[in-house]
């Protein structure tokens, strides 16, 4: 009942017919992010892995994880979905410091996924921005990138707020901190790998 009370709260913003509801159901949107990232963590807390073999040129698993919420009883967390789950982290603390959105991109998306999988190969923080930048938006994107030796085993949704958390707490001034809410940025990428559960997580931003 809770979260359907958001997602209603979320669809109604701007129809209320005085000032005060228009400001009560922003502030409803607001905290949407919030009560669907603790209901996602929640719920994949004590899920056990699903690892499953992507193949192509390096040999990694792709991150699933089994999670269960009020619609389904044993769905997974997709490689998609963690796309998603990062765009929606991403776009709320933009909010929330009023910036405007991002979309996930699909050429960024893959230049991430690449980014990601060097990373869990050689270990050199933004090697693959470095080495081949010039191919994501013409030059123009700018990079985060979680340990160079991955993050901690978990939940995807965990690691996911742990990494994302950690660079939002570098506060005004930090690198991670600044580059996610840059208003310059409109497109997103994010790459996910998780050879042995270690998440090797990539975000790159582009106009």
């Amino acid at each position: 009942m809770r979260r359907g009370w958001w997602l209603l709260s979320f669809a109604c913003v701007g129809c209320g017919s005085s000032p005060e509801s228009q400001a009560l159901q922003v502030a409803a949107l607001a905290g949407v992010v919030t009560v669907q990232q603790q209901a996602l963590k929640s719920a994949v807390q004590n899920a056990p892995p699903q690892r499953t073999y992507c193949g192509g040129d390096y040999d990694h698993d792709c991150y699933t994880r089994a999670w269960q919420d009020d619609e389904s009883h044993g769905r997974t967390m997709s490689i998609a979905e963690a796309r998603q789950y990062t765009l929606m982290y991403i776009n709320g603390v933009r909010s929330l410091n009023g910036v405007g959105p991002l979309v996930l991109d699909p050429e960024i998306t893959q230049f991430a996924q690449e980014g990601s999988e060097q990373l869990a190969r050689d270990h050199r923080g933004h090697g693959h921005i470095t080495d081949q930048g010039a191919r994501c938006a013409a030059g123009k994107c700018s990079e985060n990138q979680g340990g160079e030796d991955g993050w901690r085993g978990g939940p995807v949704g965990q690691q996911i707020d742990e990494i994302l958390g950690d660079m939002m707490a570098e506060g005004a001034g930090g690198g991670h901190h600044d580059n996610m809410l840059r208003p310059e940025w409109k497109r997103l990428g994010v790459g996910i790998v998780n050879p042995g559960g270690r998440l090797y997580f990539t975000t790159d931003f582009a106009p």
